[in-house]
């Protein structure tokens, strides 16, 4: 198991060392760097405990534009979301309160913030300060998976759906919008 965890902490060190002498913005022909700035990225995010015993992995995708007064000085605004997936673990109480092991969830978070740079940078390495604020939106459901028959009845209504079913059926769904501070530094 040992070997396991450490197979990925190596690729993870090799594919550090190997993108530090790759540089952005190579590409700029004058001393002064461009006004606009913008960045786009596909994310994957890995929930640290506690959250942990509630979430997997997830994926998604973040875009952002901003302004760049100077070398140093910029803004940035940008939009981020997320695809949730609930563990096991978490879905077990509502399994057992429903009596019905046949209910799975799914949610998505979409961030929404505008924050204030400070850039260092050098002939090969920079760091920045990043802060701002913004605000989420966060929503969950929980469904339940009905099974249709091999014979199935066409209802105006529904199309090809049974008349007394449905293929999926959507159990309960929250939303919650949220305003958030957000902070943060990359080395």
């Amino acid at each position: 198991m040992k070997r396991v965890t450490q197979l990925p902490a190596w690729i993870c060190i090799c594919a550090t060392f190997v993108a530090l002498p790759v540089r952005a913005q190579t590409f700029e022909s004058s001393a002064l760097p461009s006004r606009l700035n913008s960045n786009a990225a596909f994310t994957v995010s890995a929930p640290l405990s506690p959250t942990a015993s509630y979430t997997t992995a997830a994926w998604g995708f973040a875009y952002g534009v901003g302004y760049n007064f100077s070398r140093r000085h910029s803004i940035l605004g940008e939009v981020m979301w997320n695809s949730l997936s609930p563990t096991s673990e978490a879905l077990a109480p509502i399994r057992a309160a429903l009596q019905n092991n046949d209910i799975s969830g799914h949610g998505n978070l979409v961030a929404l913030t505008a924050n204030y740079r400070l850039g260092f940078e050098g002939k090969v390495f920079g760091t920045y300060l990043i802060g701002g604020g913004g605000m989420y939106y966060r929503d969950a459901s929980l469904s339940q998976h009905v099974v249709v028959g091999e014979s199935v009845s066409c209802n105006p209504a529904w199309g090809a759906l049974p008349a007394n079913q449905e293929p999926s059926r959507v159990i309960r769904h929250w939303q919650a919008p949220t305003r958030s501070p957000r902070a943060g530094m990359l080395v």
